[in-house]
């Protein structure tokens, strides 16, 4: 299946990105991982293919999503592993196995929570590297917990501002956008009443960011929604009902790291990266589903112990 798939791929990327197709299942695994976390950005990669449109051009076609754990947690930037993206690669090449439906590594996703869907300079950067890889790579930005309690999505690629700015929105012919809204597609528009909305901007150049001839801009694609293929729905669900497990993960490995850093001595300090953990589970608790938190309960229960135990090491070095 993969001997006959790779040649007609290679054809389908010889052509530019001028759309993007996000399945309903992966939309409500990005928004799911995005709300779990407020304070501070999330990153997943996107599985699909790239198909070839009728007038011309490659559509972006994001069948599921694989939430990543954050080499880098900072409120306005988020980093992942190399290994744990080339890890995504064997994992693309295991799904295509399964569903026999062809699967790659087409882009990368994270949320910007609280402000607005644009991206920075870092996140043009990151785009450039995913690009280096794959010329058709895109990026979806999911801003969420805005005042309105709105969630918005938007689908970008790099260019250099010397070149001349590029819409995609017009690059779509009378016939691409008959394949891209058929029966089982749906183009949303803005709409400001509206609890979800697909921001399809006009190109917009950016001055932030270092490319290979200069400055980074952006370019906006559109995006359009699809019901998706049900073999996906079932791996996406499975995605967002790991998410709990993911941030809990990174949870323990930051309070690991800070205790080692601790000296055996330093009680009042590893008092503190113990309560900062509790406080850190007690929210992450507040946001999972009920049938995760007993496992959850048990982690803080252990953790509590160890307070407890600090806090008598405490009395005992005050009272000498």
């Amino acid at each position: 299946m993969a001997e006959s798939i790779a040649p007609q791929m290679e054809e389908l990327c010889r052509g530019e990105v001028h759309a993007v197709r996000v399945s309903h299942s992966a939309f409500h695994a990005m928004s799911g991982h995005a709300h779990a976390v407020e304070s501070e950005e999330i990153v997943g990669v996107l599985l699909g293919e790239h198909v070839g449109l009728p007038g011309g051009g490659v559509v972006c076609i994001v069948h599921a999503v694989r939430p990543m754990k954050r080499a880098d947690r900072r409120k306005d930037r988020v980093e992942v592993s190399p290994e744990d993206l080339s890890s995504c690669v064997v994992h693309a090449e295991e799904l295509q196995a399964k569903t026999g439906h062809a699967t790659q590594i087409v882009g990368w996703y994270h949320s910007h929570p609280h402000i607005t869907i644009h991206p920075s300079h870092v996140d043009l950067n990151t785009q450039s590297q995913f690009e280096a890889t794959n010329k058709n790579a895109v990026g979806l930005i999911v801003s969420c917990f805005d005042a309105r309690g709105s969630v918005e999505l938007g689908a970008f690629q790099t260019q250099n501002v010397s070149s001349e700015p590029i819409t995609n929105l017009g690059a779509l012919s009378e016939r691409d956008m008959t394949v891209l809204e058929s029966k089982d597609h749906a183009a949303f528009e803005w709409n400001m009443n509206a609890a979800f909305k697909v921001s399809n901007f006009p190109s917009h150049v950016s001055h932030e960011g270092k490319g290979n001839d200069g400055h980074l801009g952006r370019k906006w694609h559109p995006v359009f929604l699809f019901d998706g293929n049900p073999c996906f729905e079932v791996y996406c669900k499975r995605a967002l009902i790991d998410v709990p497990l993911l941030l809990l993960e990174e949870e323990q490995e930051l309070f690991e790291k800070a205790m080692a850093a601790c000296e055996k001595e330093e009680a009042l300090r590893r008092l503190h990266h113990q309560n900062v953990f509790i406080k850190s589970l007690c929210l992450l608790s507040s946001s999972v589903p009920i049938d995760m938190r007993d496992m959850m309960k048990d982690t803080i229960e252990r953790v509590k112990s160890k307070v407890e135990s600090g806090m008598a090491e405490l009395a005992m070095t005050s009272s000498q």
